[in-house]
């Protein structure tokens, strides 16, 4: 419930979150995969990308990240564990 929480008041705060897109990555291992949120305007990415990842394996997976979508503006990257 904490988790759903701090989401919902980051989703007001950022068009990302918002009004942007979602993009589920492909299932690793029968247990993992990434969910992406960004927003995009004219065919670029424009603002944040904020990734998830879920894990629903008893062991730790890598998951690949270079299917996430291109911001050559970004300038920080920020890990939030809920």
């Amino acid at each position: 419930l904490k988790m759903f929480s701090k989401l919902s008041k980051m989703r007001t705060r950022d068009e990302s979150l918002g009004v942007g897109e979602t993009m589920m990555g492909r299932l690793i291992d029968g247990g993992a995969y990434t969910i992406t949120r960004f927003h995009q305007r004219d065919n670029v990415t424009d603002g944040n990308i904020y990734v998830g990842a879920v894990n629903f394996a008893d062991h730790a997976i890598t998951l690949p990240l270079n299917d996430l979508p291109n911001n050559d503006k970004l300038k920080k990257t920020q890990v939030s564990n809920f």
